[in-house]
């Protein structure tokens, strides 16, 4: 008989993004490892956002987006199941970064 294995789950990361055939790389990625009971309830979150170089706020669009997400998720419910907020979420930041385009 096998005994469970109650070891922590240990997680190590790192990151890197060339800038490919442009000559400034707008990618933006955000890793949250909570402290608190949110660990257990909502989990780890790892965003990556490609930045569209086409456009001038590119870079900003995926940093406010990685910025804006992690930080709005963890402030969902925690009834909603993790599939649901990260839809709203997203949705939401989606429609705002959209917003903030249409403004100017």
């Amino acid at each position: 008989m096998t005994k469970p294995n109650n070891a922590a789950l240990r997680i190590s990361h790192g990151s890197h993004s060339a800038t490919g055939p442009k000559p400034r790389n707008e990618d933006a990625f955000s890793i949250v490892t909570p402290s608190d009971a949110s660990l257990h309830t909502k989990g780890m979150l790892f965003l990556l956002a490609d930045g569209v170089s086409g456009s001038d706020d590119g870079q900003l669009a995926a940093q406010l987006a990685t910025r804006n997400i992690s930080g709005d998720y963890y402030a969902t419910p925690d009834t909603w199941e993790i599939p649901m907020a990260l839809d709203k979420v997203m949705s939401a930041c989606n429609r705002w970064l959209l917003g903030q385009k249409s403004n100017d």
